[in-house]
């Protein structure tokens, strides 16, 4: 089943698979030689370590795999330069996004929405992506607020994505949601500066930074 997993189908094959429940093998005087019993749950790879299933469904899934897999070339190339391969998460589900993430070693996921209003944005996804697919989740803006993308801060993605858009006044697709070139520089230095406020969350004691003197009160009065 690990196997099948890195085949992007096991999680499609589990509905139908049962566990090995075991044999007996027996000697000519019907007497037991010899007890297969399978590892009981739970199980140290987390599937069962002996499973049985129906082949045709097996085969199905596997050339309906191999349907979607076009570009294997393509990524095994990308694969060979050791960089990451940045996914958008787009309309798919949580469980769709786990199922890819066993099928390639370097990707990481772009959590974004494709709805421009600001209570589609969703910006917890990123947390909740990271942690189900224990891969690095960043965020590509489509909001037509763009100060979204300073709240994503907060959510420590590991990447921000946005669009850029020249300042001709040709419409483009994206021009509700894309940042003019000219606010790019400003733009990208806030991001910097915001993700220093996100800190590390430990909190400890510190010394009053704003207004020294009242420190000084407070330790002559004890």
């Amino acid at each position: 089943m690990r196997a099948l997993q890195y085949c992007n189908v096991a999680y499609d094959l589990q509905p139908t698979i049962i566990p090995h429940t075991g044999t007996d093998y027996l000697g000519v005087d019907n007497s037991l030689i010899k007890l297969f019993d399978p590892q009981p749950p739970p199980y140290s790879l987390g599937w069962p370590s002996t499973i049985m299933f129906v082949q045709p469904i097996l085969e199905k899934l596997l050339r309906k795999s191999l349907l979607s897999k076009g570009n294997i070339k393509f990524l095994n190339d990308l694969r060979s330069t050791k960089k990451p391969i940045f996914v958008s998460t787009g309309m798919s589900s949580l469980e769709e996004i786990v199922n890819v993430s066993s099928s390639v070693d370097c990707l990481e996921f772009i959590h974004t929405q494709l709805d421009d209003k600001i209570s589609g944005v969703n910006l917890k996804a990123i947390s909740t992506i990271a942690q189900a697919t224990q891969r690095p989740c960043g965020f590509g803006l489509h909001c037509e607020l763009l100060e979204v993308l300073y709240s994503s801060i907060s959510f420590t993605p590991s990447n921000i994505f946005f669009y850029v858009k020249d300042e001709t006044g040709l419409e483009n697709p994206d021009d509700y949601w894309a940042i003019s070139i000219s606010k790019v520089d400003e733009v990208t230095r806030n991001l910097k500066k915001l993700s220093t406020a996100v800190g590390d969350g430990k909190k400890e004691a510190k010394e009053n930074v704003l207004h020294p003197s009242d420190d000084d009160i407070t330790k002559k009065t004890i």
